[in-house]
């Protein structure tokens, strides 16, 4: 994070190994206020977040979280410890544990 601000971004790669496909409501962790899926898009040449409801990661593929593409915005940050717990929550209520771990530079 910048000095004085109090958000981020995440990254992850998230794998389906089921024969159905999966809808990524929320993700909640620890010391954040909010986190949100964001896409990256070209409006018109001008580069622009936006906000997606819902993940879609079809059954048997992956979907990349990463800068420049679908990421995560985190807003309200406490701290970024070394490594930080998430919750992804699921359409059909199923909840997966994760483990984010800060990149340093």
């Amino acid at each position: 994070m910048l000095p004085g601000m109090d958000k981020t971004a995440g990254y992850m790669n998230i794998v389906n190994r089921t024969g159905q496909t999966k809808l990524l409501l929320a993700i909640t962790m620890p010391g954040v206020r909010a986190i949100e899926i964001h896409e990256t898009v070209d409006v018109n040449g001008m580069v622009r977040m936006r906000r997606i409801e819902q993940l879609q990661v079809p059954a048997g593929g992956e979907v990349r979280l990463e800068p420049g593409g679908k990421h995560l915005m985190l807003f309200g940050v406490e701290v970024v410890p070394e490594q930080v717990p998430a919750t992804l929550q699921w359409q059909d209520g199923e909840e997966t544990l994760v483990v984010f771990s800060r990149l340093s530079n």
